[in-house]
């Protein structure tokens, strides 16, 4: 038998021989069309691929049902939403941006830091969360700041508030872990700046600086910004890992503050995402596969779940192209269903630009699946343009 791993398999694929999770355990049977839930069990269980003597066969592609009318107006009064509110919400992700820069200038300064303009910024963004539909596409191609520690605190605050909604947490509790989760990493300002812009990977002594940064924060963010220690927990518990392997203190499971552990996910998705002085970035897509498998165990799995029905296996945003030959935008999921997301259609199975809002949402019809993944530069698009 041959092994095919679990990310290559979609929905709606057949196989003309039965496909087995071992040698007892059957998958599914020959000439039977993969369903989405299969799928999303064995992502469950942890398994990543399966096997079988045969091999992938054309299966008859329909064409994508589309959404009913009265859901297709939902759609695009949502859609309008988001436009009218496209260019305020990106401008107020900069000032966000702008106003942390100054006020972790004046705390590593030993400066006044005003913890109230942080606190009513973040009162702003996660309202801006709340009603502005298919908001995480604010965040495609917006330079929020010029210091890369202050970009990254941002976004990953935008999707661990997006997360902390998605688990049905109070708006005020949303704010709270918005943030705790900006500030999180200003011990990384007390870490010499050859290390952190060093292009190679780190040395031992390197390493040991780097991991000091969530004890340094947490004492900083107490002693000097006054934060609430229940919030200041997230700057110290960050890098803990669900399975004992993090640090400063190897927590493990519920010994990590809850905040913390949504903070663990966000702040490791948005860093895949981001081009890094050793690194480049990676298309959502990858950046989700890696911590849904080689690194899940670092993290809570039922929060894990609940950030992939938040985003889908196909983060909001992501370029894809379908199987009827289209290419499209994701815009988002239903957490039941995080394999089959709402996409807005942008090109034409012939390559056609599609100048009207159009939507596919994948839940329709099973048959109906996505292929691949896609970069800006393969699908010859820029994504602010066609938003």
């Amino acid at each position: 038998m041959k092994s095919i791993q679990l990310h290559e398999i979609k929905p709606g694929m057949v196989f003309d021989s039965p496909v087995f999770i071992d040698r007892e355990n059957l998958f599914v049977r020959a000439n039977e069309p993969i369903k989405s839930s299969d799928i999303e069990k064995l992502l469950k269980w942890g398994i990543n691929e399966v096997h079988t003597e045969g091999k992938a066969v054309e299966a008859e592609a329909p064409a994508p049902v589309r959404t009913a009318d009265t859901e297709s107006i939902r759609l695009h009064n949502e859609y309008d939403v988001l436009r009218k509110n496209w260019t305020t919400v990106r401008n107020d992700l900069v000032a966000t941006g702008d106003i942390l820069k100054a006020n972790m200038r004046s705390l590593i300064e030993r400066k006044i830091f005003n913890n109230h303009e942080i606190i009513e910024q973040s009162q702003k963004i996660v309202t801006n969360i709340f009603q502005v539909p298919y908001y995480l596409l604010v965040l495609q191609n917006l330079v929020i700041s010029d210091n890369p520690i202050i970009h990254h605190a941002v976004r990953a605050s935008v999707f661990g508030a997006h997360l902390g909604r998605a688990m049905n947490l109070s708006r005020p509790r949303v704010q709270e872990l918005f943030f705790g989760m900006l500030l999180m990493d200003v011990g990384m300002f007390f870490v010499p700046e050859s290390i952190r812009r060093s292009p190679t990977s780190p040395n031992p002594e390197d390493w040991k600086s780097l991991r000091s940064h969530p004890l340094t924060g947490y004492k900083v963010l107490v002693n000097d910004a006054y934060v609430k220690t229940s919030l200041a927990v997230i700057a110290l518990q960050h890098h803990e890992n669900y399975d004992g392997s993090g640090y400063p203190r190897a927590l493990r499971e519920n010994q990590i503050d809850l905040l913390a552990r949504i903070a663990a996910i966000c702040d490791r998705f948005t860093a895949l995402l981001e081009d890094r002085y050793h690194r480049t970035g990676m298309v959502p897509y990858d950046a989700m596969r890696v911590i849904l498998g080689a690194e899940a165990g670092r993290f809570d799995p039922i929060l894990l779940r609940s950030f992939l029905g938040a985003v889908s296996i196909y983060p909001t945003g992501s370029l894809v192209e379908i199987s009827t030959g289209e290419k499209g935008l994701v815009l988002g999921c239903s957490p039941e269903k995080p394999l089959r997301p709402l996409v807005r259609i942008l090109r034409t199975a012939d390559g056609k630009a599609v100048d009207t809002l159009d939507f596919l949402d994948l839940n329709e019809k099973s048959s109906v699946y996505i292929v691949r993944a896609l970069t800006s530069a393969e699908m010859g698009v820029n994504i602010v343009d066609e938003i």
